[in-house]
């Protein structure tokens, strides 16, 4: 939905492959193919996390 948020989630992620991220959203069929293809697929997949839940539940899961 905001692309600019997406460059800049992106941008910090690819700055250390260290990093991790969890994405929650209630369906993944509402993220943006060009933001979250990358991530699920090659070497980066297992640094990422999806919660597929509402943000209330996802963030109890996670904290």
């Amino acid at each position: 939905r905001d692309e600019h948020v997406n460059e800049y989630i992106t941008k910090w992620f690819n700055g250390d492959i260290t990093r991790k991220i969890k994405i929650i959203n209630l369906s993944m069929d509402s993220v943006n193919p060009a933001f979250i293809t990358p991530l699920l697929e090659g070497h980066t997949q297992a640094r990422v996390e999806v919660i597929e839940e509402k943000a209330s539940v996802g963030i109890q899961k996670i904290i």
